[in-house]
């Protein structure tokens, strides 16, 4: 037989018919191949019909059984509430947010042995940390984000904080850096974005930790964490009250005079946690006794007063 004769139609039709058959409901017995008799058509058509009846009733007993294996009880969906005086307080969802955000957790924040704001914010491009160059400007945080002076776009749990002093981290929870616009969250700022610092808050669990921290050129640093709450602080079930310490010494490596010395406190206790009225009252207090670092200062060789110092530092 030559390879380009065909060979009888019936055998054809039906090994087609039954390929449709079982991969398809939708096509049933409406499939049709040319040069076949009437007889084949009509046993083919059976098979089809009885094939459809099969698979129907494998799909009604299919569906019967999920409705009957179905628990009739609720699906009930728990979730833990946004906490307050975050960015997802103040916006719907932060990952719809058109713009850049930045968050770096508490979790980053210990693992790097983070201390200060600009410490913490080494972890974020676009901001620029100034010192107030050439001896002049104001001590404390001077930020720049996106190029543009963020000194009075830190806030506080949405509170703005505009005070020139250095931001310790031991009452920090998360930091957050919103780039670009952003006065309709804010009000009024520069066009680079805003810093939004995230205190501790107190919790329903009870725990003490602490941090002890010892180094040279004469650096000493103790944070202290107690949190009490729930039922074991005898007040009421949705009550806590949770306190941070702190104490912070050293000096600077490499640099005469140069010091750092703070100590803080920041109490706090809650109302109402687990419920959806909730009541939180804090208090923060940091005192410090620094010695800036501005530099080495320059004498020109225009200066008349110090002529032996000229080119030179200052005495």
């Amino acid at each position: 037989m030559s390879r380009y004769s065909s060979s009888p139609g019936i055998r054809s039709y039906r090994k087609a018919a039954s390929a449709l058959v079982g991969s398809t409901l939708l096509l049933g017995s409406g499939a049709h191949a040319s040069e076949v008799a009437q007889a084949g058509q009509t046993g083919v058509s059976a098979e089809s019909d009885a094939a459809n009846a099969v698979l129907a009733n494998t799909v009604g007993a299919s569906a019967a059984a999920d409705s009957a294996e179905a628990p009739s009880d609720a699906i009930v969906v728990t979730a833990d509430k946004y906490r307050i005086n975050t960015l997802n307080s103040r916006l719907p969802d932060v990952r719809d947010a058109p713009q850049s955000i930045s968050i770096i957790p508490r979790e980053i924040i210990e693992q790097q042995a983070a201390t200060t704001l600009n410490d913490v914010l080494r972890n974020v491009s676009g901001i620029s940390m100034a010192a107030g160059e050439g001896g002049g400007g104001p001590a404390g945080d001077n930020l720049t984000l996106r190029g543009f002076g963020a000194r009075n776009d830190i806030f506080v749990d949405g509170i703005r904080d505009f005070a020139s002093y250095t931001r310790d981290t031991f009452n920090v929870e998360q930091v957050e850096v919103v780039k670009g616009p952003a006065s309709a969250q804010t009000g009024r700022g520069s066009t680079g974005g805003y810093i939004n610092m995230f205190s501790k808050q107190p919790k329903l669990d009870t725990f003490v930790n602490g941090t002890v921290g010892l180094g040279l050129p004469g650096y000493v640093r103790g944070t202290a964490d107690l949190n009490v709450g729930g039922e074991s602080l005898g007040v009421g079930s949705g009550a806590a009250l949770r306190l941070n310490l702190m104490y912070h010494d050293a000096d600077v490596p490499g640099r005469d005079h140069v010091k750092t010395k703070r100590w803080g406190i920041a109490p706090s206790i809650a109302l109402g946690l687990g419920t959806s009225t909730r009541a939180i009252l804090s208090y923060v207090r940091i005192e410090g006794d620094n010695q800036p670092d501005y530099g080495i200062p320059f004498v020109p060789n225009t200066n008349v007063a110090l002529p032996e110092y000229h080119d030179k530092p200052a005495p």
